[in-house]
């Protein structure tokens, strides 16, 4: 066992580490205020389970329990009173940390969260860090006059730079940066951190830099979760922990290599590594199989997908807690527990009814007492019900029904039963090595007892829970959204997969000739699938043409200007552009100025008359009383030209409108801003 002197030098070089990293990424200011807002966020997990001399991991899940707290708290009062003013976000967590340390006795909470001290604990974050950095670093790379965003980011992160900068304004429920006259239909909670990150700064931070500063929070604390998690279920034993959690953040699938079987390919790697997606690719593809199990890493949730990251850390924060409890016995109902479970399905929707759904059958399952089953059903209940007054969901279907990634192909050809017998080996090559030490750790450690609770239980529910949605996904879902429900749904099963594997890794079998067998399988799989997160951090670090998009210099300094230079609610038209996905450049305003569009595909569910009232405004062929018709519908304070956007266009639409008398705000060689009201 390494002493805690050495442990904590090991911790402090993790932390100045991330600094580092994190500067290097997002700039020293939006590092600086998002530790800032991560702090603030924090302080009431830090008053309930923080103690001197935690570990990181324990100080990790603390920080993670104080800030589920602090967007519960934030996102009620908020919808309360319509509005979330800066001094009130900043009163909530400080009012409930001191409400807590006033209230609980000192150590109550954190006397069973204490983990040996050991170096092995950076491991697993390290290993995260290391694998986010240069994709994350290489974002908006500036070459060839202009900023370019890979594939990768432009598709999701888009998203979420307009959905932060929206939060940012305060209003609650917030309303859609692109569709200025609707709600945000999406699962908005997690965005609040990075909002926060932003209204602190006095929006000096922009929407970009604030996520990337919290992106590497973020990462940290998966890693130190992971690890914290696994060790507490291995009862001390830091290699098996420091194992399991690596290779769950590796995810060592079979698509890489998939990737590099085509010989075609083969001839040329680099071609190869920079431009093959393996997350479109299957290794039974080679098998002819004719059906592909969609499946995402851990890797990838490091980068893209910071809404999914935080449900899977309030779960894995939740997951250490029931594996540390001892309450129980007192016949107390563990209410920490259960707060963390009320914000999941606001963060991300899917993973965190799946999340809360294994949280209630674990809770259930672990208490067999019909008050206390009913009392988490209710609460799971409740957390569902939660999505109707923030605006999540809607009671009117059509609110959803026209995202445009949904109508995206993917649709189910293969018979059922097909595709069903061909689940078992996509299980293998999706997931990887852990997928079989996690059902063998089950297996191995399903009687072994700590507190009166069979340690495989948890990771057995977790696994269970994953499993059946991928089936129900097969069974019930077609086209786009059985891949996004698959994809997602593959972050909880890991989750149990990890814990599986760190009780494998544990407690081995006593049966050599099982071990050396298991051994000759898992060991060539662990081997091969190497080439997967090696691939993956290629092909997010690179900028192939086709995946590229490039916002010019010129258009970013006219971003930059509208950012200060206008109202914050002030509505924007810009050219009509599909997102990435779709096959164009998306909406620029509302990603990079901060400013909600009136009208955009990203939208989701766009008017036909708002669409047309757009075109016209563009239509060089409208005279002026045709578009301020449709001025008047679209209920615009600025026109948005671009020379990159509009092409040929550009000269004469400005030269149009200024002749029809608008003023113009800002102006340069490729962009114009005109004033419209």
């Amino acid at each position: 066992m390494i002493n805690r002197p050495s442990a904590q030098v090991a911790g402090f070089g993790l932390l100045v580490f991330l600094l580092l990293a994190s500067c290097l990424v997002a700039g020293v200011a939006a590092t600086l205020f998002a530790w800032l807002a991560w702090l603030l966020l924090s302080l009431p997990g830090l008053a309930l389970f923080g103690s001197r001399g935690a570990s990181l991991a324990q100080l990790a899940l603390a920080s993670v329990a104080g800030i589920a707290v602090s967007l519960l708290a934030s996102i009620i009062l908020g919808l309360l009173v319509g509005k979330l003013p800066l001094l009130i976000l900043v009163a909530i967590p400080v009012a409930i940390a001191l409400t807590t340390h006033l209230l609980q006795h000192p150590g109550r909470n954190s006397s069973g969260l204490a983990l040996p001290a050991t170096a092995w604990e950076i491991a697993a974050p390290l290993f995260a860090l290391l694998l986010s950095f240069l994709p994350l670093y290489l974002v908006g790379a500036e070459f060839d006059g202009g900023h370019h965003f890979r594939s990768f980011f432009n598709a999701d992160f888009f998203k979420h730079i307009a959905n932060s900068e929206e939060l940012a304004r305060g209003t609650l429920p917030p309303l859609n940066p692109f569709a200025a006259d609707q709600e945000l239909r999406y699962y908005w909670a997690f965005y609040l951190l990075p909002a926060t990150v932003i209204r602190l700064s006095g929006f000096a931070v922009s929407g970009v830099d604030a996520l990337l500063a919290v992106v590497m929070l973020q990462n940290c604390a998966l890693g130190l979760l992971a690890f914290g998690l696994c060790i507490r279920l291995t009862q001390g034993r830091v290699i098996p922990a420091a194992a399991a959690s690596i290779l769950t953040l590796l995810s060592l699938s079979l698509d890489g290599l998939a990737s590099l079987m085509d010989w075609g390919l083969i001839r040329h790697v680099g071609l190869t590594m920079a431009t093959v997606n393996q997350e479109a690719l299957d290794f039974t593809q080679h098998w002819h199989s004719s059906s592909h199990l969609a499946g995402s890493t851990w890797q990838r949730l490091c980068l893209y997908l910071p809404q999914h990251e935080l449900a899977l850390l309030l779960f894995l924060t939740w997951a250490s807690l029931f594996v540390s409890a001892n309450s129980e016995r007192a016949g107390a109902f563990p209410w920490p527990r259960a707060v963390l479970l009320l914000p999941l399905p606001m963060i991300s929707f899917y993973v965190g009814i799946l999340a809360a759904t294994a949280i209630t059958l674990a809770e259930s399952i672990r208490v067999r007492r019909l008050q206390h089953t009913i009392t988490w059903g209710l609460l799971l209940g409740v957390s569902i019900l939660l999505l109707l007054p923030t605006g999540i969901l809607s009671t009117s279907p059509s609110d959803h029904a026209s995202d445009p990634f949904l109508s995206l192909g993917n649709e189910l050809s293969a018979p059922l039963a097909e595709r069903v017998a061909w689940m078992a080996p996509q299980f293998i090559t999706t997931f990887g090595v852990v997928f079989l030490l996690g059902l063998a750790g089950i297996g191995v450690t399903s009687k072994l007892k700590e507190q009166g609770f069979p340690l495989a239980t948890l990771p057995l529910v977790t696994v269970a829970v994953g499993v059946f949605s991928y089936f129900g996904a097969e069974l019930l879902i077609d086209g786009r959204l059985r891949v996004e429900a698959e994809l997602k749904t593959s972050f909880i099963l890991l989750a149990g997969l990890m814990m599986g594997s760190a009780l494998f890794l544990a407690h081995p079998p006593s049966f050599a000739g099982a071990w050396r067998l298991f051994r000759a399988v898992c060991i060539p799989l662990l081997l091969a699938g190497l080439v997967s997160p090696l691939h993956d951090l290629v092909w997010h670090s690179s900028f192939p043409r086709d995946d590229d998009v490039a916002v010019t210099d010129a258009d970013m300094e006219a971003l930059r200007w509208i950012r200060k230079n206008t109202a914050a609610d002030a509505v924007f038209l810009q050219p009509l552009e599909r997102p990435f996905l779709l096959g164009g450049r998306d909406a620029w305003v509302a990603i990079f100025g901060a400013r909600r569009v009136a009208v955009a595909e990203r939208a989701g569910a766009v008017s036909p008359t708002l669409r047309h009232s757009a075109d016209l405004v563009f239509d060089t062929a409208a005279d002026r009383e045709i578009r301020d018709r449709a001025l008047r519908e679209l209920q615009v304070d600025y026109i948005y030209l671009s020379r990159s956007l509009l092409q040929r266009k550009f000269d004469q639409l400005a030269k149009i409108l200024l002749a029809e008398g608008r003023d113009i705000s800002y102006r340069s060689a490729d962009v114009a801003i005109v004033k419209h009201q």
